[in-house]
């Protein structure tokens, strides 16, 4: 019987200009992830990741570092990360309503500055 490996992408650059890229932390993170996979003997026959850029060069790194870098990467943005927004306000009424954001250095898109503020304030 087969197996499915799910592989989360990843740290992403929170606080850069651009969140949707890997962090350098994230670039070595998916490359370890890959070695460990190597190490463990594992051959995969397909790959999948969402159409965002963080979750195709996690695939990437984790390829290069199973040493697999020609597999090809089947991109279906059915793995991509969902709105958080609507289940956040389903489940924090207060989350809907709440106009406070961290400061940062750098632009992040509203919604994920939005989380950390409910998290921030969690009792």
């Amino acid at each position: 019987m087969g197996s499915i490996y799910l592989i989360r992408h990843g740290q992403a650059s929170l606080g850069a200009a651009n969140y949707d890229e890997l962090s350098p932390l994230g670039v070595r993170q998916s490359q370890l992830c890959g070695e460990f996979l190597h190490r463990c003997g594992l051959r995969i026959d397909a790959c999948y990741a969402g159409d965002l850029r963080r979750q195709i060069d996690t695939a990437r790194h984790c390829l290069a570092g199973l040493r697999q870098p020609e597999t090809d990467i089947q991109i279906d943005p059915a793995f991509n990360e969902y709105h958080s927004d609507p289940v956040m306000a389903a489940y924090l009424p207060a989350y809907a309503t709440t106009s406070r954001t961290p400061t940062f250095t750098s632009p992040m898109p509203d919604s994920t500055a939005k989380n950390f503020s409910v998290f921030s304030a969690w009792p």
